[in-house]
């Protein structure tokens, strides 16, 4: 049976519900939003979880979902997750995303977000509603998408991923799992590496702030990848063996879990981190970050909470413009 497109139909409270989310952080933390509000809509549902293996380490925490499905990182041969459901969310436009989709829905589902088409010939076309159209608009980041798409409030994309699964009413935090990790860890945690070299902030700025804010009486400790994979999938690996030498920084970098980098985040007075998945997992544990975003891209990926402060450069400059003296006066804001 073909499947069909989510227009907002009731799905009865015994529904089998699937989000599809790249593995990346930041966009499993969004797949974590949604999942929360389609648990507060259908709460005896069966919720799925379509992820990898870059954000396994989350699934035993995840104690409100049917399963945890890693397939990012595996052979494509075994793209087939072995369940069916009765909608799909998917929230990533990749080829091997849009098959996945058409794959769960294939039992007379409904699919809502990108999905190869029934036929396996192109994609499968949007609704013909304000939905469908904010799935076809390009312009995500434009500040005037709040006035093109009525039922947005914001330009946040957990908001703008909960209206288009037709999931109305006040967008939910992060729901990401942590635990305490198992030595002390500083009491401000920086995160520096990032996927694009345009999030990257000086190398010397981070030098000069770990260096204030430990003649301050703050110990600097430094999250991410370990040193191996960060070289190979980040960029600023370099600079960050700058920053442990020079800054006087702990170096964290692959010694925690996921759960306990989360632990380790929400146990610090401050976390200052630029666009990246790390910021995210911070963000969710209400305490103070200070986050380095692109400018345009922050309207996209800053939740609205009163825990982050915000620096943005000028349009059209990258991270690497933003003052030195802005960064340390937030952090010193928070901190005094």
């Amino acid at each position: 049976m073909l499947y069909s497109r989510y227009t907002g139909q009731e799905l009865g409270s015994n529904a089998r519900i699937a989000v599809i989310a790249n593995d990346a952080i930041g966009n499993f933390a969004i797949a974590t939003v949604i999942l929360a509000k389609v648990r507060e809509k259908y709460p005896q549902s069966t919720r799925f979880l379509i992820n990898g293996s870059r954000t396994a380490e989350f699934a035993r925490g995840m104690e409100d979902l049917a399963e945890f499905v890693s397939v990012w990182g595996n052979d494509p041969s075994t793209i087939d997750p072995g369940i069916r459901v009765d909608h799909t969310i998917n929230l990533e436009m990749t080829a091997g995303a849009k098959v996945l989709a058409g794959i769960l829905a294939s039992e007379g589902g409904m699919v809502t977000g990108p999905c190869i088409a029934p036929d396996l010939r192109g994609d499968f076309a949007f609704q013909s509603d304000a939905r469908g159209d904010l799935w076809r608009d390009k312009e995500w980041i434009s500040p005037e998408i709040t006035s093109k798409f009525s039922f947005l409030n914001s330009g946040y994309i957990g908001e703008i991923f909960c209206r288009l699964a037709y999931l109305e009413g006040e967008v939910p935090s992060y729901h990401i799992p942590q635990s305490p990790p198992p030595f002390p860890t500083p009491p401000v945690v920086f995160s520096t590496s990032a996927s694009l070299t345009d999030k990257l902030w000086v190398s010397d700025h981070w030098i000069r702030l770990a260096q204030k804010l430990n003649h301050l009486g703050f110990q600097v400790g430094l999250v991410g990848a370990a040193p191996s994979l960060n070289k190979h999938f980040w960029h600023g690996a370099e600079d960050d063996e700058r920053l442990i030498l020079e800054g006087g920084v702990e170096d964290l970098r692959g010694k925690l879990t996921l759960p306990r980098v989360v632990g380790a985040l929400g146990a610090a007075k401050l976390v200052v981190s630029i666009d990246n998945g790390i910021m995210h997992l911070a963000l969710s544990t209400g305490r103070a970050v200070v986050g380095l975003f692109r400018n345009g891209i922050h309207r996209l990926w800053a939740p609205p909470i009163p825990s982050l402060r915000m620096a943005i450069p000028e349009p059209g400059q990258d991270v690497s413009t933003i003052p030195y003296g802005e960064i340390e006066d937030l952090c010193l804001g928070v901190l005094e």
